[in-house]
């Protein structure tokens, strides 16, 4: 496989951070919200998500992460849904025991199909006293069934920090700019608005990165590593 291919195609341009084809649909900004077996959007599954990314008991090591194509009317628990149609973009990954691990990334994923943009590493850093930052690297042209998953100089496609007045995250492109900031629902449910137009191919990789920093925050959480302890 040609690996620069891949990184041509993903050009930036002023509406669109990467561009895959020239065909591919665009989609408009939106607000996303997060439950726990799936993503909606004007509470409509979106994405089906195939376990809870909060739940703070960590049982397996992978979550499947897919794009809903269609929903019945009035449907809002795809699970039980015998129509709905279902495409897999990525595979969530955070490896058993992956703080003893040096072969792979504490939380990454990976494309379900080698069409995609690449598999994607999410890379968490710290400051000082400042609340943690994150940096989402890509491997361009990458699959679950590449070996090995990630180039060894993969390209920084994403950033997300706190903004200094609300203390929440904002999702930058590799140009910086904003395309994405979350927010929580006064029940407590993450939410992601986009506020940027975009191919659909992209937003599945925002998504799946957002995905991947919730999982972490909880994944690594003073809790979670209390309960993680033998007893």
């Amino acid at each position: 496989m040609d690996e620069s291919a891949p990184l041509r195609q993903i050009e930036s341009t002023d509406s669109t951070p990467w561009k895959t084809s020239a065909d591919e649909e665009e989609v408009e900004p939106t607000i996303l919200t997060m439950h726990d077996d799936h993503i909606s959007q004007d509470g409509e599954p979106l994405y089906s998500i195939s376990r809870s990314l909060t739940a703070l008991k960590q049982e397996r090591s992978s979550i499947r992460l897919e794009r809903v194509d269609s929903t019945p009317e009035g449907e809002t628990n795809i699970s039980e849904s015998s129509n709905t149609s279902k495409s897999l973009i990525f595979y969530l990954v955070h490896p058993l025991n992956s703080h003893y691990r040096t072969d792979k990334p504490a939380y990454f994923a990976t494309c379900a199909e080698e069409s995609g943009l690449g598999n994607i590493e999410l890379e968490i850093e710290k400051k000082g006293l400042s609340k943690t930052k994150y940096k989402v690297q890509l491997s361009p042209g990458r699959s679950a069934s590449s070996d090995p998953l990630f180039h060894s100089d993969p390209t920084t496609a994403l950033t997300a920090k706190t903004n200094f007045v609300s203390g929440k995250y904002f999702w930058s492109d590799s140009q910086g700019k904003k395309i994405a900031q979350e927010e929580l629902t006064t029940d407590n449910k993450h939410q992601l608005k986009i506020i940027q137009t975009m191919q659909t191919s992209f937003r599945d990789a925002v998504v799946a990165a957002w995905c991947l920093r919730v999982w972490s925050e909880v994944g690594e959480s003073r809790q979670t590593k209390t309960d993680r302890k033998p007893s």
